[in-house]
C-alpha cells in the first residue's frame, strides 16, 4: 500500500449509478429546466499509454506544490506550467494494464449543480459550480502487443471551489485498426 502523500487533491471513484450520460442528459441545470448544463473547456497537457503511476488514479490538483509531486510521480523532468489562480488540474491514470489495447481520454466536462449548499472553513458559502469530468477508457480489440502499459491523461480546466466528480464508460472498439463498425 503507497503512503498518503501531502498533495491537495480530491480523488473520487464514482460506481456505476454515474456514467457519461448522467452529467450531460439527466442532471438538471442551474435553471431547473433539464438542459444539458455548459461544457467547460479544458486544454490536454499531457496523455499517452506510458506513465509512472501503476495504480488507478483520478486526481485533482489545485496548487504547485502538489502539481510538483504529481507529475514526479509520474514523468521525470519538470511539470508543465500552470496558472493555478485560474486554472486546476485533472489527471485520470488507469494503473497497469496488460495490453497496448488500452487508451484513455476525457469526453467532456461539463458544469452541474451542487446537490447540497457547501460552505467553506469560514463558514461561508461556496457559490462556485461543481463540475464533472467525463472519460472514456477505450479498448481495442485486434491486434495488441503484450506489453505493460499505464494509459493516462492529463488536462487543465478553469478553477473552482466546488467539488470534481468523475464517471466513465468503458468502450471497446472492433474492426480493422481498432474502429467499430458500428459507428
Amino acid at each position: 500500500m503507497r503512503a498518503p502523500t501531502t498533495r491537495t487533491c480530491i480523488l473520487l471513484v464514482t460506481v456505476t449509478a454515474v456514467m457519461l450520460g448522467w452529467a450531460g442528459e439527466t442532471h438538471a441545470h442551474k435553471d431547473g429546466k433539464g438542459k444539458p448544463p455548459p461544457e467547460v473547456p479544458y486544454e490536454l497537457l499531457d496523455n499517452g499509454q506510458y506513465s509512472n503511476i501503476a495504480t488507478e488514479l483520478l486526481a485533482v490538483v489545485r496548487d504547485q506544490d502538489a502539481w510538483n509531486a504529481l507529475w514526479s510521480e509520474h514523468a521525470v523532468g519538470a511539470p508543465p506550467a500552470v496558472d493555478f489562480a485560474n486554472e486546476l488540474v485533472v489527471g485520470i491514470f488507469l494503473g497497469d494494464r496488460g495490453t497496448t489495447a488500452y487508451t484513455v481520454r476525457i469526453d467532456r466536462i461539463v458544469e452541474i449543480e451542487p446537490a447540497t449548499p457547501r460552505t467553506d472553513e469560514n463558514g461561508d458559502v461556496i457559490t462556485d459550480p461543481d463540475y464533472f469530468v467525463a472519460f472514456v477508457e477505450e479498448i481495442r480489440e485486434g491486434i495488441a502487443s503484450d506489453l505493460m502499459t499505464r494509459p493516462f491523461v492529463i488536462a487543465v480546466m478553469p478553477t473552482t471551489d466546488g467539488e470534481i466528480l468523475f464517471g466513465w464508460d468503458v468502450v471497446t472498439l472492433k474492426g480493422k485498426h481498432g474502429k467499430d463498425k458500428n459507428r
